[in-house]
This record gives structure tokens, C-alpha cells and sequence, in this order.
């Protein structure tokens, strides 16, 4: 038996892409967060989805990207080790879920440079 699954979220970034390098300097990758803003009649319902893209593309990321911008990702949705949402604990004390994504390809719409996936810039 096999699957696929294919996520895309379109909103804003609430920060900068953050670069990160792993322990043995063997790849790096750009973490940002994008607010996908959904309307329902009057009602405003805002999700959070944490983005991580490797290599190139997330080089590209830290050259297009700021707080603020507009764009589009393709990607796969990423669980914990159990196949669930990251659970943690607000400031509040009250529960919460964190949603992220491993980005395929970026569409940087508000930038000169519209499309980018791992093969090509």
C-alpha cells in the first residue's frame, strides 16, 4: 500500500526565514512561519503553519522572504514521532497545536522572482 499527500498554503509570513545549519555542516535550511487567513462570513479564523525548506530553496527563501511577505507553499505536512500535530502549552497555561510543512516548491508573490523548487531558482 502506498499514499501521497500534498499540502499548500498561501498567506503571510509573521517573521523573518530563519537560516539553520545542521550540526556537521552538511545542508542547511530556512524556517518561517505563514498565517493563512480564512473568512467565514463575518467571522475571521487564522492558522498558524510552520515551514521549513532545505538546500536552495530555502536559500532563496532568505533572499525573497521578510516578515510580511506574500507567498504560496507546496509541500508535505510533517506530524511528531506519533503522526499528530505538535501539542504544547501556552504562556496561558491552555493547550495548543502547532502545524508544519516541508516546502517542495515557494511561490514568492510579491516578488520579481515567482516560482522556486529544489531543481531550479
Amino acid at each position: 500500500m502506498s499514499g501521497y499527500q500534498q499540502l499548500i498554503v498561501e498567506g503571510f509570513l509573521g517573521n523573518d526565514p530563519e537560516r539553520r545549519v545542521l550540526a556537521d555542516n552538511s545542508s542547511s535550511y530556512a524556517n518561517f512561519s505563514v498565517c493563512v487567513n480564512e473568512k467565514h462570513g463575518e467571522k475571521e479564523k487564522l492558522l498558524w503553519v510552520r515551514v521549513t525548506a532545505w538546500g536552495k530553496l530555502g536559500e532563496a527563501c532568505m533572499v525573497n522572504l521578510q516578515k510580511g511577505s506574500h507567498a504560496m507553499v507546496i509541500g508535505k505536512l510533517q506530524a511528531d514521532e506519533h503522526g499528530q500535530p505538535g501539542v504544547y502549552k501556552r504562556q496561558d497555561g491552555a493547550a495548543g497545536s502547532s502545524f508544519s510543512m516541508q516546502a517542495d516548491v515557494v511561490r514568492f508573490l510579491d516578488s520579481k522572482e515567482k516560482v522556486t523548487d529544489e531543481g531550479s531558482l
